[in-house]
C-alpha cells in the first residue's frame, strides 16, 4: 500500500515535471534546441505559434566588407490569425458564447469587448481568470463589426 507521503511526493514531482516541460516549451524550443521529432504536441504547437509570429529579414550593411546580417523580430500584437481554412459560424449557431465588455475611459457610453466566455447557467458565464469583472455581457452576437443589427 502506498503511504500518503508517497502519494503527495508523487504529486509534487508531477507538478514539477509539468512546470519543467512548460519552461522547455517557452525557453528551449524558442531556439529550436529540442528536435521536433522528440517534442510533445504542446511543444510543437508552441513552435507553430512562434513561427506565425516571427519575421526574419536579411540585411547587408553599406560598407566595403559587409557580412549579411539576419534580423529576427517577433510580432506580439493582440491579433494573430490562428484559424486556417475555417468557415463562418451561422447566426445563432453558438448562442452560449458571450462577449465581455469593459467601459472605455471609465464611461458607460462606450464598451470595449476584450474577453469571451461561455454561458454555463442562467446566471453565470465561465471565462478566463485574467478577464476580471466585465460591466456588460452580450450573448448571441454574430459579429463584432455589425452596428445596430446591420449585416456585413
Amino acid at each position: 500500500a502506498q503511504s500518503a507521503a508517497d502519494a503527495l511526493g508523487g504529486s509534487i514531482m508531477l507538478a514539477t515535471a509539468i512546470t519543467v516541460r512548460l519552461l522547455l516549451c517557452l525557453v528551449f524550443t524558442l531556439d529550436g534546441i529540442i528536435p521536433a521529432s522528440t517534442q510533445r504536441v504542446a511543444e510543437r504547437k508552441c513552435q507553430e505559434f512562434l513561427a506565425k509570429n516571427t519575421k526574419t529579414t536579411l540585411s547587408i550593411p553599406l560598407s566595403l566588407h559587409a557580412d549579411i546580417i539576419t534580423l529576427t523580430s517577433r510580432n506580439c500584437s493582440d491579433s494573430v490569425d490562428l484559424i486556417i481554412n475555417g468557415e463562418e459560424a451561422a447566426r445563432g449557431e453558438f448562442p452560449h458564447q458571450a462577449l465581455l465588455g469593459y467601459p472605455v475611459n471609465g464611461t458607460a457610453k462606450r464598451y470595449e469587448f476584450r474577453c469571451g466566455g461561455s454561458l454555463i447557467s442562467e446566471r453565470f458565464v465561465l471565462t478566463a481568470a485574467h478577464c476580471g469583472t466585465p460591466r456588460v455581457v452580450r450573448l448571441g452576437e454574430h459579429s463584432l463589426s455589425e452596428v445596430d443589427g446591420e449585416e456585413d
